[in-house]
């Protein structure tokens, strides 16, 4: 291209084509008016018309909750590129990525709440990447410290038994229990903020505090909770008498105080299951071999510290009298192998319960109960249930049907009987009446015998 300086000596002119991407060599010669023609000045360039690639954003990641009004924004761009960090409002940054292509910058002050910050690279040409879009949340506000409802300030707990830390926090936040000397678990609150995790080690003797923190997906750290409480081995108080269900024919189930260990024999002393209770006392466990109505069993609950307590009972039968009847008849359940004197509880179900009434089993463990179907009972299937105060519940089952339909009102033979000589002595005054009026017209009638 050509073009006359002007009289500052300035002057611009573009190419007519355009150069391919690469380098590249322009040579400038100057010609005065007399013909005279400078040196060549030779300008190397590098012709670039490609935007490098967008940048690849490593920290925060998406939707990461940060713990800060002033993130730092890392990755990775095209060496040499200036990246431009954006996160609206004002709140900008940049950097140059180095050699390897790292860039790190932090934004100004971003609000509490959600934000999208934008990120793009522009290399030397002045080309601009692709955008690259990266959510966050900014939570700057520590969660409220933790509710323990286990185990409770100042409660005395058996040096031989595990420690199982429960209460409440921010749902879906890590909620950490210490007790000291590296004795300590973590979890993470569930969506309704229950959590509870269990002591790596019991507790040693004396005093001793559990602090308990909650740490938010931002990593926020709540205020402590400490429970104080009193280690003691000197634990000879025998745990709750544990209860039997054996109404499921697979397992026997039951409840006793938390964390002990409850152990199922037979009358022989041999054993048929044993199991851990849950943190709220429940057990289940299931012999090797069915158990059979009439079978007795001795159930013992043994705590951490020893002690024990044991509950012997019969698996309980049942019998029910009628296997299908309507509303309004009478039905009959007879219970059996409760222990002689107990009091037992009667109700018929589906799905609501219907009180039958109360009883109390014979010396030989029966108890029997007599009752009216309700004339609004659901039709279908029912079941009653026996529940001993010691020996536990016993199921029986039934069906209630539709009455029976009405076909037609009987009538007596001896009705029938009587209604029949009448209708037969009508017939026969009939037709003697008839045979004397035929008699009076013919005229023989006046003269018989």
């Amino acid at each position: 291209c050509t073009v006359t300086a002007a009289a500052d000596g300035s002057f611009s002119c573009t190419l007519p084509a355009p150069l391919p991407d690469g380098p590249a060599v322009i040579e400038v010669t100057a010609t005065d008016p007399a013909g005279n023609e400078s040196p060549t000045t030779e300008v190397p360039i590098t012709v670039d018309t490609v935007a490098p690639d967008a940048p690849v954003v490593t920290r925060p990641a998406d939707g990461e909750a940060v713990d800060t009004a002033t993130p730092t924004v890392e990755g990775t761009a095209e060496p040499g590129s200036t990246v431009t960090v954006d996160a609206g409002d004002g709140n900008t940054c940049t950097a140059t990525a180095g050699a390897d292509g790292h860039f790190s910058c932090t934004l100004p002050a971003l609000p509490e709440g959600p934000a999208v910050i934008e990120v793009t690279a522009t290399d030397p040409a002045g080309n601009v990447s692709e955008p690259v879009e990266k959510p966050i949340v900014v939570d700057t506000v520590k969660p409220a410290a933790p509710v323990v409802t286990r185990p409770t300030e100042g409660e005395s707990l058996d040096t031989a038994a595990s420690v199982t830390v429960e209460g409440t926090a921010e749902p879906g936040s890590t909620v950490m229990a210490d007790a000291g000397d590296g004795n300590a678990c973590t979890t993470t609150a569930g969506a309704d903020g229950a959590f509870s995790c269990t002591l790596p080690r019991p507790l040693p003797e004396g005093p001793k505090v559990i602090e308990v923190v909650s740490v938010d997906a931002a990593g926020n750290v709540s205020d402590s909770t400490f429970v104080h409480v009193n280690a003691d081995s000197s634990d000879t108080t025998p745990p709750a008498a544990p209860t039997v269900d054996t109404s499921d024919p697979d397992a026997i189930h039951g409840t006793s105080d938390p964390d002990t260990t409850v152990t199922v024999k037979d009358d022989d002393g041999n054993l048929l299951c044993s199991v851990q209770t849950n943190s709220d006392g429940k057990w289940s466990c299931t012999p090797a071999e069915p158990l059979h109505p009439g079978d007795e069993i001795t159930v013992t609950a043994t705590d951490p510290s020893g002690n024990e307590t044991s509950l012997t009972v019969r698996v309980l039968g049942i019998a029910v009298k009628v296997s299908s009847l309507p509303p309004g008849d009478e039905q009959t359940a007879t219970g059996s192998y409760f222990q002689p004197g107990e009091q037992v509880t009667a109700v018929m179900c589906s799905p609501s319960c219907f009180a039958i009434g109360q009883g109390v089993a014979q010396a030989d463990g029966t108890v029997v109960f007599t009752w009216v179907i309700p004339a609004d009972a659901e039709l279908g299937p029912h079941e009653v249930i026996l529940t001993g105060e010691i020996s536990g519940p016993v199921i029986g089952h039934f069906q209630v049907t539709p009455p029976a339909p009405v076909t037609g009102s009987a009538v007596s033979p001896g009705f029938t009987t009587a209604a029949g000589l009448v209708l037969l002595l009508g017939l026969a005054l009939l037709v003697l009446s008839r045979r004397r009026r035929e008699e009076d017209e013919t005229g023989l009638g006046r003269y018989a015998l």
